[in-house]
């Protein structure tokens, strides 16, 4: 499915994206990692949430 229409970064792209950075956990890291940059924006809180389960654990203290 496609979550930026702008850029045209669908959901594969981002899973991807994480499982290549898993240090990734803001929608900019996405775009860093697929060497684009956001436009208008709308897609963020979108592709935070298909980030969600794809983001690397984090250790707890």
């Amino acid at each position: 499915m496609i979550i930026c229409v702008c850029n045209a970064i669908r959901d594969k792209d981002i899973e991807q994206a994480c499982s290549t950075c898993p240090n990734s956990r803001q929608a900019e890291d996405v775009f860093a990692a697929l060497n684009q940059t956001p436009k208008c924006g709308q897609c963020l809180c979108y592709i935070e949430d298909v980030m969600l389960p794809n983001a690397a654990p984090q250790k707890l203290a």
